[in-house]
């Protein structure tokens, strides 16, 4: 608990700092976008539309990482990773802790999102965010050149999974004989069909746990571990970790499905028997567990709707209104 307590008070003056700069580039923002609306409103004659702020630069100053996108929708936005994940908690008196997950891509992208209105998000690495847009385009079917290189890059994603898949099957393969990855690996990159992949080194993560306990803040509500080294691992990659035995090998998507990766166990630390001691003991407190099962629950239902979805051909012609986590 004492290392806890620490990186729980680090973090809360870590977190007061990142506030007052945010507070500082927001101020800034929202400055030159009454700034801007108003010269929309008159148009002075002879007077040219206020120039934006540097941003590049404010960022450099304040010590932060500046970017910058081009025109993309909510998919696109969500499947680069990274802000496109991001969300933040607000009130609400309905929900069962008070406060509930919104997700930053329907603040950005959903009704009433305004232009050059700063949106603050975090995501489970612990990342924070300070964004906005800065040009919103009506929907449209595009045309044909211009659809080209988004679907040709879809395409180009999909069909490389199952090239992905058959090359990391093939190195689990070649481990079970060679004895670790590195051999697999050294004797994969010798076959006429190995590419780029053959050349990824194996890497050593962990030790890590399936779940982490939560930020205090939230209630400490179990999360996803993130450990270093993994690019945004999910439940099916968990899942194939701690089904296996020390020694076992396995072959898992990350939770995007843009990266397959194998595993192959080392150790369990602590062991399983350990573990399970520990579970029993801490069996009486149901709030624990109760967190732990929400989460199960909450995965459950959403498998519900999707399954739902398929069976009745339900076809969304956009996404809906109101996301799936705000109504969980």
């Amino acid at each position: 608990m004492k290392d806890q307590i620490r990186k729980e008070l680090a973090s809360r003056r870590a977190a007061g700092r990142i506030d007052a700069i945010f507070n500082s580039v927001a101020s800034d923002v929202s400055g030159f976008a009454e700034e801007f609306a108003l010269w929309q409103a008159r148009r002075p004659a002879g007077a040219s539309a206020p120039r934006p702020p540097d941003l590049a630069v404010i960022a450099e100053k304040q010590g932060l990482t500046f970017g910058k996108s081009g025109l993309v929708d909510a998919g696109q936005a969500v499947a680069e990773g990274g802000i496109g994940g991001s969300y933040e908690f607000v009130a609400d008196p309905r929900s069962r802790f008070g406060f509930r997950q919104q997700l930053w891509r329907d603040q950005l992208f959903g009704t009433g999102g305004l232009t050059w209105r700063p949106i603050r998000s975090g995501d489970v690495q612990g990342n924070r965010y300070l964004s906005w847009k800065t040009e919103d385009q009506p929907e449209f079917t595009p045309s044909f050149e211009l659809a080209k290189p988004v679907v040709e890059r879809a395409w180009r994603i999909l069909e490389g999974r199952g090239l992905a898949r058959r090359h990391a099957d093939e190195i689990a393969r070649l481990s079970k004989t060679a004895g670790s990855l590195e051999a697999a690996l050294a004797e994969a990159a010798k076959q006429p069909s190995a590419g780029a992949a053959a050349a990824q080194p194996a890497v050593k993560v962990g030790p890590f746990s399936w779940l982490e306990a939560g930020p205090m803040s939230s209630g400490g509500e179990p999360e996803l571990s993130q450990p270093e080294g993994l690019s945004m691992p999910g439940d099916e990659f968990m899942r194939a970790v701690f089904a296996l035995e020390p020694g076992g090998v396995a072959v898992a998507f990350n939770e995007p499905r843009t990266v397959c990766y194998v595993i192959r166990l080392a150790e369990f630390d602590p062991p399983s028997a350990a573990l399970k001691e520990k579970f029993l003991e801490a069996r009486a407190d149901r709030r624990r567990i109760g967190m732990v099962a929400e989460r199960e629950t909450s995965q459950a239902f959403r498998g519900l709707l999707e399954s739902m979805e398929k069976r009745n051909r339900l076809e969304w012609k956009r996404p809906p209104r109101v996301s799936r986590d705000e109504m969980e």
